[in-house]
């Protein structure tokens, strides 16, 4: 028994954090100066390797931008499986840090999770930087300067933060306290890669977007509780003792305390049992009322559309995370095709055929917007997406609602963005004349709003001269379905069996 507990003993004095409630230490701001000494560190190799790239890189014949320019959100932005799990990992140092502060004590199990989630995290943050320094020397010290970096150097050292030591010469003591809970704000920034690309396929119940929003509120409680009760406990308070040597043993904040009064202050219900009564708590309660305005107003919307029904297929084209799988830009369709004519022609466009194998596939088919005022139609779509025979190209195609005569739809769909644009038009309808206006007056709109554009335009009666609207814009293209037909048909009396071998023909391809 004496051996055994020799042995407990030299292992929790050679462990990394204190495992019990008597080996830790409160926390001091000598353990947060520590922390921040550590996080500097890898601050200054940060910004002394950007500085080394973008003085470098006119002298290497590279293309970076094209290898680290799909990283805006770091990893988060390589599609949602990557931000998923970057959220988990984030989320899981929140967690630990929760736990931290209820027990009191950095449990072995739980620290070893956190520092295998801090490796991956670092990847993360790597990769972001790497970003960054593709965009040259000033936007390297704008990332440097503004806080994004140093918040992203103290998450990747809050692991290494646990094993400081602080206090009276002879009695230092670790502490259970670190920087892991401004892995907060890297949540947020997961969240919004998430949101960004997932939100242009939502459905009409927009559930994704409920989800989102939810974590986000959730995780800004956790940021403004775990900072007023860090700040409440470091802090010296007014009135104090000059005898209390350690701020915040007398009645100390707890999480609990925290959770109660960022939930009374996101809930405008205000708290009178325990308020912020250091400086620097009652700033961060100031900013948390502003923060609480502004997710109200991002939340709100999203809850009144859910409910009503109203704001089906409303997100926008994340172009941001798409433009690296894009040459040279992405397709919009617009108009007034049913969905039976919107699937057949993405099947047709996205054909095996097109292309020279599934490489190929991947690197050259680019996004499709489908782009309509109907929201039914949309519906309808979705619902074919989802078909099996559809899931080759399922994740390349987004929905949007919208009218291209308003500036503020063409932007949700990154038009000046486009590559090309297809008015299709609804070949069920009866007033044919009336469609074709709508379809040449929604093509005109398109070429104002992007001039790299190229707009074909499919319209029904061939009273409309191709040759006359294509020289209206210089980068439009109209078409008649009556022209070809009257053309087929002058083909099959010119030369018999003309039209049953272009139907061959275009069997055989089908095929």
């Amino acid at each position: 028994l004496q051996c055994k507990a020799i042995n407990l003993a030299a292992m929790s004095d050679t462990s990394w954090g204190c495992q019990s409630v008597e080996e830790c230490a409160v926390p001091t701001w000598d353990h947060a100066v520590g922390q921040l000494m550590v996080a500097s560190g890898m601050w200054l190799v940060f910004v002394f390797l950007g500085i080394c790239w973008t003085s470098l890189t006119p002298l290497i014949d590279f293309d970076f931008r094209s290898t680290f320019g799909r990283y805006q959100y770091g990893l988060a932005s390589a599609g949602l499986g990557a931000g998923l799990c970057l959220a988990g990992i984030y989320m899981l140092q929140c967690l630990t840090y929760l736990h931290r502060s209820i027990m009191g004590f950095v449990d072995p199990l739980l620290h070893a999770f956190e520092m295998l989630g801090t490796l991956i995290s670092l990847l993360d943050i790597c990769a972001r930087w790497a970003y960054v320094c593709c965009d040259g020397f000033w936007q390297l010290m704008v990332h440097a300067f503004n806080g994004v970096l140093i918040v992203d150097c103290l998450v990747s050292t809050a692991t290494i933060g646990l094993g400081i030591s602080a206090g009276p010469p002879g009695e230092e003591k670790r502490t259970w306290w670190s920087m892991s809970f401004l892995a907060s704000f890297h949540v947020f920034r997961c969240l919004s890669a998430l949101a960004k690309g997932d939100t242009g396929k939502s459905t009409s119940n927009l559930k994704r977007q409920i989800f989102y929003a939810s974590i986000t509120v959730l995780n800004g409680l956790f940021l403004f509780a775990s900072i007023i009760m860090t700040l409440e406990i470091l802090g010296p308070r007014p009135g104090t003792d000059q005898e209390d040597k350690l701020p915040g043993t007398v009645n100390p904040w707890t999480m609990q305390d925290a959770f109660a009064w960022a939930i009374s202050l996101f809930t405008f219900m205000g708290n009178t049992a325990r308020n912020p009564s250091g400086s620097l708590g009652q700033l961060v309660c100031i900013a948390g009322l502003l923060v609480a305005f502004q997710q109200i107003a991002k939340v709100g919307p999203i809850l009144i559309n859910a409910i009503t029904g109203s704001g089906s297929f409303v997100g926008r084209y994340p172009i941001e995370s798409r433009h690296h799988r894009n040459h040279g830009g992405h397709t919009i369709i617009l108009g007034s095709a049913t969905a039976k004519s919107l699937i057949e022609f993405l099947f047709e466009y996205y054909h095996i055929n097109h292309f020279t194998g599934g490489l190929d596939f991947e690197r050259e088919a680019s996004d499709v917007v489908v782009f309509l005022e109907d929201s039914k139609t949309l519906a309808h779509l979705r619902r074919m997406l989802d078909l099996k025979d559809a899931s080759l190209f399922r994740s390349r195609v987004f929905l949007i609602k919208g009218n291209a005569f308003q500036p503020y739809d063409c932007r949700r769909a990154s038009a000046s963005y486009a590559k090309r644009v297809v008015v299709l038009p609804n070949m069920q309808t009866s007033d044919v004349d009336r469609d074709d206006k709508t379809n040449i007056m929604r093509t005109y709109a398109m070429c104002a709003a992007g001039p790299r554009i190229q707009a074909t335009c499919v319209l029904h009666s061939a009273q409309h001269q191709g040759s006359v609207l294509s020289g209206s814009t210089p980068n439009s293209y109209f078409v008649s379905i009556d022209a070809i037909k009257m053309g087929m048909l002058g083909k099959a009396c010119m030369f018999p069996g003309a039209i049953a071998m272009i139907c061959n023909l275009c069997v055989s391809v089908g095929q």
